[in-house]
């Protein structure tokens, strides 16, 4: 496996902080530290500093540590997937991931077109794909065409928005 090859550094991001912040842990969770969300605001392509931004969501978790170390930051495991979210205060909870909170602060950051980024690539019939293959009876090509065409589609309606959608992988997530 080749090494990764970083071949721009990104410039320095501007933070934007959201009030409300866009998620709260659940009701019946005893939570007592502090959080906020906002936005990292970031070029759409690195490659282009001056060119369109995007906005990745964050939700920072306050450590309580006077002199806190690095914080720790986490990403949702796939494509489109989130981790901002009341269940990320779970994670967080004393039982569990909580006690990392005694020397740092967490911060979960969203990954480029989910929920809390803008712009959110939403493709409402991708998500559908496997129960519109079934309903019709599609066989395995057909759903594969199926998949192709309504994938067109939705790239196409966001090029028609202005989005470069090539900067939208994984290697770009956090950048």
């Amino acid at each position: 496996v080749a090494p990764l090859e970083i071949a721009h550094v990104a410039p320095a991001a501007r933070v934007e902080f959201a009030s409300p912040c866009f998620v709260a842990p659940p009701h019946d969770l005893e939570f007592g530290a502090a959080y906020e969300c906002g936005y990292v605001v970031v070029p759409e392509d690195a490659s282009k500093p001056g060119g369109r931004t995007v906005k990745l969501g964050f939700l920072r978790v306050k450590g309580r540590a006077g002199k806190p170390s690095a914080p720790l930051f986490m990403l949702a495991g796939g494509p489109g997937s989130t981790l901002i979210s009341p269940q990320a205060f779970a994670l967080l909870s004393p039982g569990f991931l909580g006690p990392i909170l005694d020397t740092r602060d967490v911060v979960v950051l969203e990954q480029r077109g989910s929920i809390h980024s803008v712009p959110v690539l939403d493709c409402p019939e991708a998500n559908s794909l496997a129960w519109t293959a079934y309903r019709r009876k599609l066989g395995e090509q057909d759903s594969i065409v199926l998949e192709r065409e309504t994938l067109a589609r939705c790239i196409g309606n966001f090029r028609q928005q202005g989005i470069d959608v090539a900067p939208f992988k994984s290697q770009n997530m956090a950048l």
